[in-house]
């Protein structure tokens, strides 16, 4: 059987099933690859980076992204443990 997929999806976790999801509302033909065949879980995957967000627009994905809720942070909180604390950094 021949399958074809407009956009592919590797990682069925939840920001790759939420995005699928998003996706195959807005009528895009989604395929997602998942390694694991029992769901574990676990939170990971849960942002994407700035050249993600662009890479979407270019996409022409970026306005489904949008209408399903997701949000665009104006900076961005990372915990380092080598620092032993909290740094917090504009958008590039």
């Amino acid at each position: 059987m021949e399958s074809r997929a407009e956009i592919v999806i590797v990682g069925g976790g939840i920001g790759g099933m939420s995005l699928a999801s998003a996706l195959a509302r807005d009528g895009k033909a989604v395929t997602v690859l998942e390694a694991s065949s029992e769901y574990e879980d676990r939170v990971r995957g849960e942002s994407l980076m700035p050249w993600g967000v662009a890479e979407a627009e270019v996409l022409g994905v970026l306005h489904t992204l949008l209408e399903a809720d997701a949000r665009i942070s104006e900076t961005w909180v990372h915990y380092d443990s080598l620092l032993a604390g909290f740094t917090q950094s504009p958008p590039p």
